[in-house]
Formats: structure tokens, sequence, C-alpha cells
């Protein structure tokens, strides 16, 4: 009885491992046999580099300024590629997925994760910002602006250079195009109640979160400091 795709995708991708050994008939026999089963089950060396994806969800169908930015910093940090996408719950209910994308064993689970707790610490600090403006318009306003200054911040603390688009492998480059991915412009709400100190409150709460590794890489050990 043969392999199922999934089973044969396992096996390819063992054998590409093997592929790297320092024993030159080991790899060329180990070479030799991944392709054989690529051809066989129709797997492109996309699907063979294990390209991965994880999404870090939040309420509502329109991406936020703030978040975007934030993902943006994450996936430098970290060398990752991704895109953001409308989730759908049910209902007629909207989720905004984050969604990161690597070949890197392990930065997809690091990502999300440092979306996770960096992003509850930025509403944490934004909702008290906020706390005291009445006008739902206003407090929407404001609080995209605080969370502007507060990303600001946070890749100051970080001493990250300015946003560069980082190319991506070939294996992840493939993987993208497959989606056909659209890019969207995304605008900060703005208002006559907006001032600059919105802007420089966040900064300096952003560059105070602190964004730890963890002695395990492999387990994605990720703090942040509160």
């Amino acid at each position: 009885m043969g392999m199922t795709r999934d089973q044969a995708l396992i096996k390819i991708k063992k054998l590409l491992r093997l592929a790297g050994s320092s024993n030159p008939n080991e790899a060329a026999i180990a070479m030799r046999q991944a392709n054989v089963l690529m051809r066989e089950y129709q797997l492109t060396a996309s699907d063979a580099a294990g390209v991965e994806e994880k999404t870090h969800e939040v309420r509502g169908k329109s991406a936020r300024v703030s978040l975007l930015n934030l993902f943006s910093i994450i996936k430098q940090l970290y060398e990752a590629q991704g895109y953001t996408q409308a989730v759908y719950k049910g209902h007629g209910k909207f989720n905004r997925g984050y969604v990161f994308v690597s070949d890197k064993p392990g930065t997809v689970e690091v990502c999300q994760y440092a979306l996770e707790v960096l992003a509850r610490q930025l509403n944490r600090d934004c909702k008290a910002h906020i706390s005291r403006v009445k006008k739902a318009a206003n407090r929407a306003a404001r609080g995209d602006v605080f969370g502007i200054g507060w990303a600001n911040g946070l890749r100051h603390a970080l001493q990250l250079p300015p946003l560069t688009e980082l190319a991506p492998s070939a294996a992840v480059a493939a993987h993208l195009e497959k989606l056909g991915l659209v890019k969207h412009n995304t605008k900060a709400r703005s208002n006559k109640s907006v001032s600059l100190n919105d802007r420089a409150s966040g900064f300096l709460r952003g560059a105070k979160a602190k964004l730890h590794t963890g002695m395990n890489q492999a387990r994605a050990g990720l703090e942040c400091g509160i």
C-alpha cells in the first residue's frame, strides 16, 4: 500500500536532511530518492522546504495601524515574512489574522508568541492612555496615534534599523506567490482631538517594553517586561 501525500512529504524532508550528509554516496542516494518522490507525488521544492505559517488573530475585520507596525517590527527582528487576512468566524463576524511565514524551524512560533505578548501590553497601555476620553471617535483616533508611537518606541528600544523589506528565501517566495496576495494601505484614524502628546506618550511606553529571548531558542522562550 502506497504512502499518502502527507507521508511522502515527511519522508522527502527526512531525505533532504540526509542529502546534507558529509558522506557523498549517502547524500547522492538521498537526493535521488527525494527527487523520485517529489515527481511521484507532484510535490515542489517549496512544499519540501518546510514553509510554515502561524497566525495571531484579533477581533474585527480591519487591520490596525499600530498592530501592523508591531507586526513589521517582529518580522524584521526574526527575519520572517508575513501577511494579514480577514478570518471568517461565522454569523457574519470576522477577525483579522496577522500571519507569519518562514522556512526556518521555530521562527513562526517565536514570532506568533512575541506578537501575542507585545500586543497585550500595547493594548493595556493604550487603554490606560485613552481611559478618560469620553467620545468613541476620539478614543479610536487618539488610540491609533498612541499605538504608532508605542511601536516606534519599541523599535528604538530594540535598536532596530529603519524598516526594510527583507528578501524571502526561494521557498518562502514561491509559497507567497501561490497565495496571490494583494497589498492594501491602512491609515490611522485621525480627528481634531489627536495631539503630539498622544504619539510622544506612546513612544515612552513602547520604549519601556523589553523583549527577552529565552535560553532555549527552539522553545521560543520569550517574555515581555511588564
